[in-house]
């Protein structure tokens, strides 16, 4: 089961639109200085949407330090390297495919995708160059 603990959260940041849907994905910041998705695969990314804003303009909490709950999009084992992939969840980060999409976790339970696994955030996340 799923759990987080000693959060860091950004303060000061608001929706760019409806995430009601996407608590626990990770997110980027836009060109307007608001919380929006992330729908690039291994994009260098602000952190964890930890609440669920339903219009533009109401506060996201995005967490980018501590241990989150993140949404798994393929299955990720115990230990693994993780990134976003184009819908915001986490996906192993190594490989051949991986050069180039910055890391942004260390799973710390295994889990198929669309569940919910609890996730180390690195607080700025590292490129995966090998």
């Amino acid at each position: 089961m799923a759990y987080e603990g000693n959060l860091e959260c950004i303060p000061g940041l608001v929706a760019s639109g409806d995430l009601e849907s996407d608590q626990f994905k990770f997110m980027v910041i836009d060109s307007n200085g608001e919380v929006a998705k992330n729908t690039t695969g291994g994009a260098f990314i602000a952190g964890v949407l930890q609440n669920k804003p339903s219009a533009q303009g109401q506060a996201a909490s995005v967490a980018y330090d501590g241990v989150s709950k993140v949404v798994a999009g393929s299955s990720v084992s115990k230990g693994d390297p993780v990134r976003s992939d184009v819908d915001g969840r986490a996906v192993v980060n190594a490989g051949a495919a991986a050069p180039g999409y910055f890391t942004r976790g260390i799973a710390l339970e295994s889990g198929a995708q669309d569940n919910l696994i609890s996730v180390q955030l690195s607080p700025t996340g590292y490129l995966h160059n090998a």
